[in-house]
């Protein structure tokens, strides 16, 4: 995966939306955490991870790859505004919060997710990104 050719693909992307709906110079960054802890949702939904009281399966995978990729575009948004260089960090992205790889359930890793997301939405510390 070539983060950094993603990371400008949705530079240019967001500079589209923006100047289509006239939002230049507004401060997007807590309307992308929401938008970003909206699809993590979308995406535990589709895999129905915490729906111990259903019968019904996960939705197929093409869905839920799906859901990963709309988070992803929010990622790569939230890095983009703060500067994240994926040249610099890539390295740390496989060490930074193990414990969200390590969660022994699906519903543990949505949790540490959500509380990651938590904590850069009240840090913007680039570490934390």
């Amino acid at each position: 995966m070539n983060l950094t050719k993603i990371f400008r693909m949705q530079k240019v992307l967001d500079t589209r939306i923006i100047e289509e709906h006239g939002l230049e110079g507004q401060n997007l960054f807590y309307n992308m955490i929401l938008a970003l802890q909206v699809e993590i949702g979308e995406l535990a939904n589709e895999t129905r991870c915490f729906k111990h009281w259903s019968n019904k399966g996960p939705s197929e995978k093409e869905v839920i790859l799906m859901e990963y990729v709309d988070g992803f575009h929010f990622i790569s948004s939230l890095g983009n505004g703060i500067g994240f260089n994926p040249n610099e960090y890539s390295l740390k992205l496989l060490e930074h919060n193990a414990n969200v790889y390590t969660a022994s359930t699906l519903v543990n890793q949505f949790n540490n997710v959500y509380e990651a997301v938590s904590e850069f939405r009240a840090t913007q510390d680039i570490e934390l990104y």
